[in-house]
């Protein structure tokens, strides 16, 4: 299932009215979709544009 979607149905419902299993689902669900839009895009982008290749040594040890 789509997690903006499950996200939705949760929110849908008081938050004062879900049980223990159903808010940790929730705060679960509303990180993976911050990791899935936010982090994953800018580690792809720091990867891409700023990570420093292996340096490279002549001969050497």
């Amino acid at each position: 299932m789509n997690i903006a979607f499950c996200i939705c149905q949760l929110r849908a419902q008081r938050l004062q009215t879900l049980s223990y299993e159903e808010r940790l689902e929730l705060w679960n669900l509303e990180n993976e979709q911050f990791a899935e839009l936010v982090i994953q895009p800018t580690l792809t982008y720091y990867q891409r544009y700023f990570e420093r290749a292996p340096v490279q040594t002549e001969g050497g040890l």
